[in-house]
């Protein structure tokens, strides 16, 4: 709660430091006549808040009551300490876009059959710009429309839009471009009830010059800027953001030269946006033209893009700076999920990844460049279960040399029938320097690449204590390492009898674990363990994420060390607890699936449960990326991404799945109702129903007697419906 206090002052040795005056603002019960002094007394705009501590001697705190909503950037201009929230309810939003009238869409000369196509006039604002390729975003009914390279691609294209010059201006961010739409459902704008909006204002919180700086308990969306929402700029240093969530980001959805990020979430980036050519998606940025002696800390934080994101070019955290020579000293993550992402890069002396758990890689999971002195990745708990990308690779430049130490890590990958790239590892270190690889399970499904391959290492380096599993014919290899390491006490794992060139040095191959040892002399006391010794060794199936060791396991290496205690990792980082626990995961964290409960999350990052007594997802394409998996009754189809209904009388549309009788699940999914209303339910259960536009929305369902299929249905229901789970509450 706000004490509403005014400049207080400490007399220190005589003299006196500043606290500064604290700012309250209130979108809807407070005044700009005001003075801001206290909640009763609070501001209505935070320009207002900004000018007045402008105004202030001191360092002055502005704190946004908790449900305010403002389409306004809170940029103070003078030294200030802190934004924060302040009351009880949701989370404050920093909101970006701007809402177009429907008076502003004019009927294009560009429609025709192929689709209709709508042209409007946007400008950016007056702030003007931070970023070099501050672009313009537009959404309908808070969903992207996808953008494309040209009208006719737009006519084309439903749900889509196309802008000529897509950045707004440097010189003069108020000059007018037009962008040419086409809605969903190829709608007219001027009249169908939809909101469309376009993101107007480059950074919602803009930290210049500040050092030091807080912001704590916000949510800022949908900044145009090429920098995100809220970024630290210029001479600004050391900021420390808490419990803060940017959503909907362009290219970045937040650049900092350092500081520390704490409970932040970073939930989607516009995957259109790729199609500029103007670098990947980062949504966590470091960058100083000279980062020498800077340093940034991640703890506790998630970068989360939803389901159905299946492209390339999405990565985390990018740290670098304006030359090789000037990068940053040293980059620390302790304890980060990603969903749906690609590769964390950094171009950075020393880095340090500590609990980072990568869930659904895409594409390479460290993109390391080669201007590491030293690099440390401790328990890394990464998931792939895609089936064509190179993934979960650790990978650096041969002409450069780092220390590089993978140790505690479990790294499942099930590639699937489809195969992989031959070249895919999933660890692939190409350093020549000191390389340590302990305690690790890699466990691969796939006919092609391998687990693990060191190409080059300093004499001395360590592969030692790891468990490595294939289970497909192919091309898998366990290992390919080179000459000069110390390599014993692994445990290999052939899950399903599987014959293949299992252990490489280089061009030299062998498939069993004896020649392999009479090639190399190493693995003196591995071992090569069946799919019944596995079941020994096993408690769970790590494709689930349960990488725990069977206690009770007697088997042993060669010189009769027990396996339990020395093979595989031997503690896990424990995102309920907050800390590192002795033993093995025992499955994939729960971290938020939407923009809805990355709100609940900094709203009380405590309280979440990131191990839900929930089962597996049973639905299939419940994204809806192709038309398959469902079986559509009158009125609903499935187009761009999502389930749309226009379904007059009752109707529906089902799949069929693997519930039980008279078994609560929990049903999530994404739900816009123009109209009428959707029902819910499983089998011949009871329907919930649905009359209201929620993202995120959780339904509590029980099955009937007949417990399948899952039918979604609606009467006189005009809408759409995305992103589908459906779990049983155990």
């Amino acid at each position: 709660m706000s004490l509403g206090i005014g400049l207080q002052r400490i007399g220190i040795g005589g003299g006196s430091v500043s606290l500064g005056t604290l700012f309250h603002v209130n979108s809807t019960g407070g005044s700009d006549s005001n003075n801001g002094l206290s909640p009763a007394t609070a501001f209505l705009t935070v320009g207002k808040a900004a000018t007045e501590a402008d105004a202030e001697d001191g360092r002055d705190r502005i704190a946004l009551a908790s449900d305010g909503y403002w389409r306004q950037t809170l940029a103070p201009q003078e030294d200030f300490r802190s934004i924060s929230r302040y009351g009880s309810g949701g989370v404050p939003v920093l909101d970006g876009a701007e809402v177009i009238a429907p008076g502003d869409f004019t009927l294009s000369a560009h429609a025709d059959a192929a689709g209709v196509v709508y042209e409007v006039s946007l400008v950016g604002d007056a702030n003007g710009d931070v970023g070099n390729n501050d672009s313009i975003m537009i959404w309908q009914d808070n969903v992207w429309l996808q953008r494309q390279t040209s009208v006719a691609a737009t006519a084309a294209t439903a749900g889509s839009f196309y802008l000529p010059s897509p950045y707004i201006s440097n010189s003069n961010p108020l000059t007018p471009r037009t962008a040419y739409v086409h809605p969903f459902d190829s709608t007219n704008p001027t009249s169908d009830g939809n909101t469309y909006e376009y993101s107007k204002r480059n950074l919602l919180i803009q930290l210049a010059d500040r050092v030091g700086a807080i912001v704590e308990g916000v949510h800022v969306k949908r900044g145009a800027s090429d920098y995100g929402s809220i970024a630290s700029s210029g001479t600004s240093s050391r900021p420390v953001l808490r419990r803060v969530l940017s959503s909907y980001g362009g290219k970045h959805n937040m650049v900092h030269r350092d500081g520390t990020l704490e409970d932040v979430i970073c939930f989607d980036a516009e995957i259109g946006r790729l199609a500029l050519a103007d670098g990947g998606l980062i949504p966590i940025t470091f960058y100083s033209p000279d980062a020498t002696g800077l340093m940034w800390n991640v703890r506790r934080s998630m970068v989360i893009f939803p389901d159905g994101r299946n492209t390339t070019g999405i990565g985390p955290i990018y740290s670098h700076s304006g030359s090789a020579l000037t990068v940053h000293t040293l980059g620390q993550v302790d304890a980060f999920i990603t969903r749906n992402c690609g590769a964390l890069a950094a171009e950075i002396k020393n880095l340090e990844l500590n609990d980072f758990c990568m869930l659904n890689v895409l594409g390479v999971a460290f993109n390391l460049n080669g201007t590491q002195e030293s690099i440390t990745i401790r328990r890394a708990f990464l998931q792939d279960k895609r089936a064509t990308v190179n993934s979960s690779t650790v990978e650096k430049n041969a002409t450069y040399a780092a220390d590089l130490t993978f140790s505690g890590g479990c790294i499942m990958s099930d590639v699937g029938t489809g195969g992989s790239p031959a070249s895919f590892y999933q660890l692939d270190v190409t350093s020549a320097d000191n390389t340590a690889v302990e305690n690790n399970t890699f466990y691969r499904k796939g006919p092609l690449g391998g687990n693990v391959r060191i190409s080059a290492a300093a004499a001395g380096s360590t592969f030692r204590n790891n468990i490595v599993v294939v289970n497909q014919s192919g091309g898998s290899r366990y290992v390919d390492l080179p000459t000069g390491m110390s390599v014993d006490y692994n445990v290999y794992i052939n899950l399903d009898g599987a014959t293949g060139k299992f252990w490489a040095q280089g061009a030299t191959t062998r498939n069993a674990l004896a020649t392999w040892r009479s090639l190399t002399g190493y693995d003196t006391n591995s071992v090569l363990l069946d799919s019944t010794q596995a079941a020994q060794l096993f408690l769970g199936d790590p494709r689930d994420g349960d990488f725990r060791i069977n206690p009770a396991c007697a088997l042993t290496f060669v010189d009769g060390t027990p396996l339990v205690g020395n093979a595989g990792p031997q503690e896990y980082y424990d995102w309920n607890v907050g800390a590192v626990q002795g033993g093995q995961h025992t499955q994939w964290p729960e971290p938020p699936y939407n923009e809805a409960e990355c709100e609940e999350y900094i709203g009380d990052p405590a309280s979440w449960d990131f191990y839900p007594a929930l089962g597996p997802n049973l639905v299939t394409n419940g994204g809806f990326a192709t038309d398959t998996g469902w079986t559509k009754g009158a009125g609903w189809t499935i187009t761009n991404g999502r389930l749309y209904a226009n379904t007059g009388a009752f109707s529906g549309t089902t799949q069929a799945g693997s519930y039980t009788a008279n078994t609560t699940y929990e049903v999530t999914l994404d739900v816009v109702v123009t109209s009428g209303f959707m029902v819910v339910y499983l089998g011949n259960g009871t329907s919930v129903q649905v009359t209201a536009t929620q993202m995120g929305r959780k339904i509590s369902v029980t099955s009937g007697a007949t417990a399948s299929p899952l039918t979604i249905a609606g009467f006189n229901f005009v809408g759409w419906v995305d992103n589908v789970y459906v779990r049983e509450v155990l």
